[in-house]
């Protein structure tokens, strides 16, 4: 979970696809490459522009589990991409290439790894560091889904920036993520981070949400409660790390169809918002997404995001788009 998308419940992506139905999920989860174009702004003058690519040969579905997802042998996958962007009067660019392999082990145990380099051209950094990310992901039953995970990169992609772009910071990042599902309408998801950064500072990030699914079959409707602690422990002049942050408020995350060809899909987070006793105020998350059905295995997809936070006391805001198309070509 990046540091500064400080409501986004628990890495919005993973509450999504736990969430949906089977028949949705399955959909998404058999995606095997997708091609995209990625635009990124704040209010404090950052900007940035991703080109991706990625590829996997098979996709894993430890939630809605279908057939095909039994069989035991190994994954592999790529993925590629380019970054230019801006802070202030500083430019950089960075390229980053990754390679996976993974594998399920039995029904409910699954891991895979990401290993690649990643380059960065900046004003007063010009180096290229190895980026990895593990997963590890077990499911016992219906009712319990645990993620393990751990990595290393550079943070920019978060809108993590120590002293503008001249500094950028790498980073490595452990976490835990639970999703525990005691009835088919009721789902708890609770998420533990720890962020050690490559200047010695040490973040550490608790987040939960308690979600009942008013309809939890597809089409789909969730609503509930959650909230985030984050934490810091030493307080930097050259990027935002709080001692104390604190929110909590509504969750509401629906999915549903607008025809035979085209899904809609949105989800918004409204949290009463508390920074180390520097300031207090209202936050929301706001994400919307568009899907067009091309073929029954091609799907063109745009989605906007926009966080509205606070940052050392004032105001901070971030919007990104994405427009991307995915699916399997044969």
């Amino acid at each position: 979970m990046p540091p500064t998308k400080t409501i986004c419940l628990i890495g919005c992506a993973f509450n999504l696809c736990i969430a949906e139905g089977a028949d949705a999920a399955e959909t998404a989860e058999r995606d095997l490459f997708q091609v995209g174009w990625l635009a990124d702004e704040t209010t404090d003058g950052f900007e940035r522009r991703e080109w991706l690519f990625t590829y996997r040969n098979h996709r894993r579905d430890m939630s809605w589990p279908w057939e095909e997802s039994e069989a035991k042998d190994f994954d592999w996958g790529v993925d590629l991409r380019r970054n230019t962007g801006s802070s202030g009067d500083d430019g950089f660019e960075a390229h980053r290439f990754a390679g996976m392999l993974g594998k399920r082990f039995s029904p409910g145990l699954y891991a895979e790894v990401w290993l690649g380099n990643h380059r960065l051209d900046a004003p007063s950094r010009d180096a290229s560091i190895t980026t990895y990310e593990a997963t590890v992901r077990l499911t016992a039953g219906d009712a319990l889904d645990v993620r393990v995970q751990t990595g290393r990169d550079y943070l920019y992609r978060e809108a993590f920036l120590p002293a503008g772009v001249t500094d950028l910071l790498a980073g490595r990042t452990h976490s835990v993520g639970l999703l525990w599902r005691p009835q088919p309408r009721l789902r708890a998801v609770g998420n533990v981070e720890r962020r050690s950064l490559d200047d010695g500072n040490t973040g550490r990030r608790y987040a939960f949400s308690l979600l009942y699914g008013i309809s939890p079959d597809w089409p789909w409707i969730w609503i509930g409660v959650g909230g985030e602690w984050l934490g810091y422990d030493e307080q930097r002049a050259g990027y935002w790390s709080p001692d104390d942050f604190r929110s909590v408020g509504v969750r509401l995350q629906a999915a549903f169809p607008l025809s035979e060809r085209i899904e809609a899909d949105a989800s918004v987070n409204v949290d009463q918002l508390d920074e180390s006793d520097i300031g207090t105020g209202d936050g929301q998350y706001l994400e919307a997404g568009l899907t067009y059905s091309l073929t029954p295995t091609l799907r063109l997809r745009l989605n906007a995001q926009r966080v509205n936070s606070l940052q050392a006391g004032d105001r901070w805001s971030e919007t990104i788009y994405l427009l991307s198309l995915a699916g399997a070509l044969l």
